[in-house]
């Protein structure tokens, strides 16, 4: 038994850290404590610069998904978020952004999507988006009541980084953190900067939980390791792995 304990000490003892996030010019990331206590103040024993991840960018959906928005912190915008069919190795279509949480949501609100014999549903790996009301000049105004709208000026912002308008190869500005929640099974939160070219890092500009989702490769039976009915596991994600 001691040897077993002096093993399992020593394995945890050379576990490597989960490397920092950073913006381009070094900053980790997310900046403050806002984000930590909000997931605190959920029952999440995340912690929010070890946990973060910028992995999975697609998503396999369950049959009825669950958006709630968790929180606009302190932006100005009011930004709404959605989902969208991907296409390997293509842009996502703009005709194909479907919103799930309107810009009149509050904190709380719960809106569900059932994918079971949806017409906008083309099967396969879902992504999603966050559109921002921002205008660009000057770069931090928005118009009216900066309510976002597909149908008007404005930027969208993609779990598939790639496609984001101010992406720019080793300077692109990261906008989305995710999380994988410790209290509820299949669910992620997704964390957002919603400026053009970064704002104050804090990623509390919009913070919204999706559940019955997985990342592409979970669900897969796996061996645990442990003995007897414990020897049968599943694959899940953790930190975007």
């Amino acid at each position: 038994m001691i040897r077993r304990v002096l093993w399992l000490l020593s394995a945890l003892a050379f576990t490597p850290a989960a490397a920092a996030i950073t913006q381009p010019n070094g900053t980790v990331i997310p900046v403050g404590d806002e984000l930590q206590r909000i997931f605190t103040e959920r029952g999440e024993s995340l912690r929010v610069r070890e946990d973060a991840a910028i992995m999975p960018e697609r998503f396999l959906p369950g049959c009825r998904l669950t958006f709630t928005l968790v929180s606009r912190g302190a932006s100005r915008f009011r930004n709404i978020f959605g989902w969208y069919n991907v296409r390997p190795g293509m842009r996502p279509d703009p005709a194909d952004l479907h919103v799930l949480i309107p810009c009149n949501a509050t904190a709380g609100n719960r809106f569900e999507l059932n994918l079971r014999g949806n017409p906008d549903y083309r099967g396969g790996e879902i992504g999603f988006f966050l559109r921002t009301p921002q205008d660009g000049t000057p770069p931090n105004l928005c118009p009216g009541d900066c309510c976002a709208d597909l149908s008007r000026g404005g930027y969208n912002y993609f779990s598939e980084r790639q496609y984001n308008p101010d992406n720019m190869g080793a300077n692109s500005v990261l906008h989305l953190l995710i999380y994988d929640s410790r209290v509820q099974r299949n669910a992620f939160y997704f964390t957002w900067e919603d400026l053009y070219a970064g704002g104050d890092n804090n990623f509390t500009d919009f913070v919204a939980l999706v559940d019955q989702i997985v990342c592409t490769g979970a669900g897969g039976a796996c061996a645990t390791g442990e003995r007897g009915v414990c020897a049968a596991g599943t694959q899940q994600c953790r930190n975007g792995a």
